[in-house]
Parts: C-alpha cells; structure tokens; sequence
C-alpha cells in the first residue's frame, strides 16, 4: 500500500521550502510513500537552493494529473506573485492568500481520494490573516474548511 503525502511549503517569506526540500533529501522517505508538493516553482528552487539540495520532481501540468505513487515526488504549480523576489523575513498579503490557494488545493485533493495526507512546513498567522484567514489559526480554518466544526 502506498501512503500518498501532499505538502506545502509554508510561509514563503520563511525556512519552510528550505525545510521541505531536506527533508526529502534527507532519505526519510521510503519507497512505499509518494509525495506531491503545492507550491510555486522559483519558491521550490529558492528552498533548494538554500537548502543545497537537488531533489528530483515530475512537474504536473494541473490538478487533473495528480496521481501520487510510492517512491516519486511530484509537483503541482501554485502561483506566487514575484515569488522570484519574495522577500524573506516580510509579511505580505500575497504570502497570505499564497498559502491558503496551496491549503485549498492539497484539501481539494483530500477529500477527492488522491492524497491520505497533508503535510505542512512554518506557516506565520499574521500573513495567513491578511491573505484573507478569517480563524484564530490555521487548525481552526482547516476544521472549518473541512466542515469538521
């Protein structure tokens, strides 16, 4: 059985794609598990670059080639406004909505049986709140989302 992850990069203006990228560099993700990460490409390549990695990824065309198997990682654009140029260290509204457009689409691909799980690097809740969150936090916006409230 394949265990199929969905992951974000987090706060673009943080650590998180620099994360992302040693943790699947690292080796700790076995043959049987397949990853898809949401992000913005340049965002992707500025965490690898960061990171000093050079993690192999199939680039999908859209949602609708999302099929995630064991041993593969694969990636689904999301926009990111000058994500070549987002600066580090900076809440902007554009990391805000960023996020929760990454959120909206791995929860999409959840709840239509593509993915068993979604995994997430540092979010910062200020950014999320100007992009447009409207909870407390980010687990009450996903329970929200989720209709688990």
């Amino acid at each position: 059985m394949t265990t199929r992850i969905g992951m974000m990069m987090g706060d673009p203006a943080g650590i998180g794609a620099e994360l992302t990228a040693r943790t699947l560099s690292s080796g700790a993700i076995g043959p049987r598990t397949g990853v898809l990460i949401v992000g913005d490409p340049a965002h992707w390549s500025r965490g690898q670059s960061v990171a000093g990695t050079d993690v192999a990824v199939k680039e999908l065309a859209g949602a609708n080639d999302v099929e995630v198997v064991g041993g593969k990682t694969l990636f689904l654009p999301q926009a990111l406004p000058d994500a070549e140029v987002y600066p580090y260290g900076e809440s902007c509204e554009s990391g805000g909505r960023y996020m929760l457009d990454c959120f909206k689409a791995l929860l999409t691909l959840y709840k239509d049986g593509r993915i068993d799980a979604i995994c997430f690097a540092p979010l910062n809740k200020y950014t999320l709140k100007i992009g447009g969150m409207s909870t407390a936090d980010e687990g009450d916006w996903l329970e929200q989302q989720l209709e688990y409230t």
